[in-house]
């Protein structure tokens, strides 16, 4: 990840709520035959050796046979946001204004594993389940599938872990810009109100209320 110290998410607790929060990531590993993806959920869980990102694809998919002892990426990409240079009121003063793109996300990296055995990939679905089910108002555990029915379906996964060895992230939410300029920002964002774009103004709103000191850079 290109990151820059005024957007970087420095504290591990705030990377790893994002990481809970978001869920699902872009997994990409470096197999034999080259590049693999994969789009899945994935849980983050503390270990003996530090944290390990779990997660599973289905046996058919090639990524699974080629996981093992490769060297992975998982990328929680969470909400963005185009900034257009109109937002900055700077533009009608001076015209030195360019648009851009507000975006948080999170990357880890580490080196990948896998596990096929019956009771280790039940165990994984029933850790996996309780934590995507945990907000729902009528929460489903693998415990309330018909006897026999989950072990039926297991052999049909493949169980995946992460060690992870690198954890970054970024919230790019104009920092850089002066405050007259972020004010804009927020205002255009919140003119605009498109929902998608919400965590961002929601984030922006939150540094301004906290007075987050900012440095202004390429701004006249």
């Amino acid at each position: 990840m290109h990151n820059y110290s005024l957007f970087e998410m420095k504290e591990a607790e705030e990377k790893h709520a994002f990481i809970n929060k978001r869920r699902f990531a872009n997994l990409i590993i470096n197999g034999p035959t080259g590049l693999l993806a994969a789009h899945i959920p994935l849980i983050l869980l503390e270990s003996d050796n530090g944290w390990v990102l779990e997660g599973h694809v289905a046996r058919s998919n090639p990524l699974g046979a080629a996981a093992h002892d490769a060297k992975g990426l998982a990328i929680f990409n969470g909400a963005d946001a185009y900034v257009a240079a109109g937002f900055y009121p700077s533009k009608k003063v001076h015209g030195k204004v360019a648009p851009t793109w507000n975006y948080q996300a999170v990357h880890a990296a580490g080196v990948m594993s896998t596990f096929s055995a019956q009771d280790e990939l039940v165990s994984h679905l029933v850790r996996l389940t309780d934590f995507l089910e945990a907000d729902e108002p009528n929460p489903w555990a693998v415990e309330d599938s018909p006897a026999g029915f989950t072990e039926k379906l297991v052999p049909h996964i493949v169980g995946l872990t992460m060690q992870v060895e690198t954890l970054e992230g970024i919230a790019k939410m104009n920092q850089n810009s002066h405050e007259t300029d972020r004010l804009g920002v927020i205002k255009g964002l919140s003119e605009r109100n498109v929902p998608h774009e919400q965590p961002i103004l929601d984030r922006m709103r939150e540094n301004d209320r906290k007075s987050v000191r900012m440095c202004p850079l390429n701004r006249p």
